[in-house]
């Protein structure tokens, strides 16, 4: 963890950054290990800079020009960023191993990797985009298989 050193912004508890990046509490002190973040220490609680993560957020790959359905949707301003525990809560059909599959398939958007750590990501436009797509082909038929 980081200390003596300037701190800007508002300081999180590791629970709101957990909920800011959408991880867990391990993939957050990997991130502070790999320098990638900043935590601090006020007496027995350790804290996050909002700012770290706010340019975390800004350093990852970003889409700028529309795509296929099955390859992602544009990048729009408010896009969050999902872990595949994100995915499941938005109705996402597949399981993990069914999903790893079809990335390397390439029928499904493909997810990014997080510096040292290697966290598969998506963003929330390239699923919501996949998700309309998906619901829009099977409707009135039996569901086709990936």
């Amino acid at each position: 963890m980081t200390m003596l050193e300037p701190i800007e912004g508002s300081l999180l508890t590791i629970r709101q950054a957990c909920e800011f990046l959408n991880c867990g509490k391990k993939k957050l002190y990997q991130l502070d290990e790999a320098g990638q973040i900043v935590m601090v220490k006020l007496g027995h609680a350790t804290r996050v800079t909002e700012t770290s993560l706010r340019q975390f957020v800004s350093e990852l790959p970003r889409r700028t020009q529309p795509a296929d359905p099955k390859q992602g949707a544009a990048m729009t301003s408010d896009d969050r960023v999902l872990t595949f525990k994100d995915l499941k809560k938005k109705g996402w059909p597949y399981t993990a191993v069914h999903t790893r599959r079809l990335i390397k398939q390439g029928k499904v958007p493909q997810p990014f990797k997080t510096g040292e750590i290697g966290l598969n990501l998506w963003m929330e436009s390239d699923i919501g985009a996949y998700l309309a797509g998906r619901a829009k082909s099977v409707r009135g038929k039996r569901q086709p298989r990936d």
